[in-house]
């Protein structure tokens, strides 16, 4: 939905790895902070996820039950129902972790796997072994020097083949998220 009005706090980036330097460049961005600005999404502890998460928790909880009064309201025909869920949600949480099998039993991460309705979290795993993910992942994308693709796990069949551009740097990541963090945000109430 390319069309989507995303605006910078529209969608709040939660890291969690136990590397210090993964995702380095996203630790300025203000997607990585609540809107208080005073919670970093950056996690590299069991202990410190739970406590950045707490009130994340607490919304998917109340955004599961809303969902949950809806549908028992509504028999699923009407034009409304059809649309794809997660639109209605903002902000939009994506999770990227880089170690899973640390962060799996966690409640908020077994709650977002376990709810099939996606209420506005995704769960972004960067691995090199597809044991390393769970049963609920759905898509996978696989990145290669040589062709990359995008992959339903329902059908494992290659949804989209394209080549990665791993030799052009035309954009420093570092610099880009500097300019973002810079930038002067005002956040609307509501």
């Amino acid at each position: 939905y390319a069309s989507l009005d995303l605006r910078i706090f529209d969608i709040k980036i939660i890291i969690f790895s136990k590397n210090e330097n993964f995702c380095d460049f996203a630790k300025i961005v203000p997607h990585c902070w609540n809107n208080e600005l005073s919670t970093r999404y950056y996690a590299n502890s069991i202990e410190n996820f739970n406590t950045i998460t707490a009130d994340i928790e607490k919304i998917f909880d109340a955004r599961k039950a809303n969902s949950e009064e809806e549908k028992q309201e509504d028999d699923g025909s009407s034009e409304e129902a059809q649309k794809p869920s997660f639109i209605e949600f903002r902000p939009y949480y994506l999770f990227i972790i880089d170690d899973f099998t640390q962060i799996r039993k966690t409640n908020l991460i077994t709650k977002i796997l376990k709810y099939k309705k996606n209420l506005g979290f995704s769960i972004l795993i960067a691995t090199d072994r597809l044991t390393a993910l769970p049963a609920e992942a759905s898509r996978f994308i696989s990145v290669t020097e040589d062709k990359s693709a995008i992959m339903d796990a329902r059908t494992s069949r290659k949804n989209q083949v394209f080549k990665a551009d791993f030799h052009k740097n035309t954009l420093d990541i570092y610099d880009s998220c500097w300019d973002l963090a810079n930038i002067p945000i005002q956040i609307e109430e509501g």
